[in-house]
């Protein structure tokens, strides 16, 4: 997408809860997404380096073995020889990438080899101590910004181990939206836990009135410091109420209540909430449509993996091409994971084995959500649960 102009996120559609048709309908597509494995996200991994220790990050070891920025280019220039670039997005990650002072040069550099467009994901802290920084990414390129903000000023900052935290987060989302409200499409990520789960709604109210028109929603996930962190997991019917307000919310965006479209993101196979708390039918994309250029040049399937299954090899020695080609293959022939509770499982069509943050090194099933919304419905009328 050219500079100056808005990208859309992916899941923008809004559907009711989808009938047997269309979930063959849209399994189909899902299946074939597998076969072709065409790239559309790469996620780059700048840095595991953070100015942040929040309590729920993924990120449990800081290795200072960042590539620097000429093998950095090196390595985007090998994934552009191996893929036409204009049809692939770029996002940009941590750990916290505006730690980088050469974040604008390699931004700048992506726009420059072609990518469609490219976008960063930020906790916004030196971003709102500085938003000249924000300011040299859009004039090199940059044209999406994601801003993590999860709850009112002391439970941000509780959540984030800053006093700081919510008041940089946020400078930086109004001089995103003052400054560059054309050049720059500004979104926001809430993380859901226990601690927010009364108060998230006046984030929601927040940032609507900023003029932000897409949240992406997720509940913290049982891995790295949210592993650590059990205080953090919702319960069964927790997690389920957190569903069923997010359906309402993309319902009253489907029928022009709300200008604010609110999407569940990597939350696994979410059952009969699929088509209502997000967009399409849930199939972990990772290594199908989405790959993740590491820290130190690996080649992996998502920026959040860590089992060895998920790295298909170094781009700093072998041609993206023939990684993408022959790395994923085990990610994209789902049987492999059909076993313990999901080899006699109902849901497995459309499920697929969920999603891969929710497995173990050896692809052993960890979580389910669709038996955690099936046990909190049940639940509710006492009737038994079954998997």
């Amino acid at each position: 997408m050219s500079r100056g102009h808005r990208s859309t996120p992916p899941d923008w559609s809004c559907r009711a809860s989808p009938v047997a048709a269309e979930l063959e309908r849209l399994r189909a597509e899902e299946v074939a997404a597998r076969r072709r494995a065409r790239l559309e996200v790469l996620v780059w991994q700048a840095t595991n380096q953070c100015n942040l220790r929040c309590r729920h990050c993924f990120v449990t070891e800081r290795p200072r073995d960042d590539l620097d920025t000429t093998a950095v280019r090196k390595v985007f220039d090998n994934v552009a020889s191996g893929v036409d670039p204009s049809t692939v997005r770029v996002g940009i990650s941590g750990g916290e990438a505006t730690l980088r002072q050469d974040l604008p040069e390699i931004v700048a550099h992506l726009a420059a080899t072609g990518f469609s467009e490219v976008g960063l994901a930020s906790n916004g802290f030196l971003l709102g101590q500085h938003p000249q920084q924000l300011d040299a990414l859009v004039q090199a390129g940059l044209v999406s910004l994601n801003v993590s903000l999860d709850g009112p000023a002391h439970y941000h900052n509780e959540l984030r181990r800053h006093p700081q935290a919510y008041d940089l987060a946020l400078a930086a989302l109004l001089h995103a939206l003052r400054a560059h409200p054309e050049a720059l499409d500004t979104t926001v990520t809430l993380t859901v836990a226990p601690g927010n789960l009364r108060t998230y709604p006046f984030v929601l109210d927040l940032v609507e009135q900023l003029g932000i028109r897409y949240v992406k929603m997720v509940a913290v996930m049982p891995f790295g410091e949210g592993a650590a962190n059990a205080d953090l997991g919702l319960t069964d019917e927790q997690f389920v109420r957190l569903l069923e307000d997010v359906a309402a919310r993309r319902a009253s965006f489907a029928a022009q209540r709300t200008p604010m479209l609110v999407s569940m993101t990597c939350d696994g196979f979410l059952g009969r909430f699929e088509g209502s708390a997000r967009g399409g039918l849930f199939n972990c994309p990772a290594g199908v449509i989405v790959g993740a250029v590491l820290r130190d040049g690996r080649l992996s399937a998502c920026a959040q993996l860590t089992q060895p299954f998920s790295v298909a090899g170094d781009l700093r020695r072998e041609p993206f091409e023939r990684l993408w080609r022959d790395g994923f293959r085990e990610l994209r022939e789902r049987r492999w994971l059909r076993r313990g509770p999901c080899a006699s499982c109902g849901e497995w069509r459309y499920c697929q084995g969920g999603s891969l943050h929710d497995r173990a090194p050896d692809g052993a099933l960890l979580r389910c959500n669709a038996l955690r919304i099936r046990r909190a419905l049940e639940g509710r009328s006492g009737a038994p649960s079954a998997h």
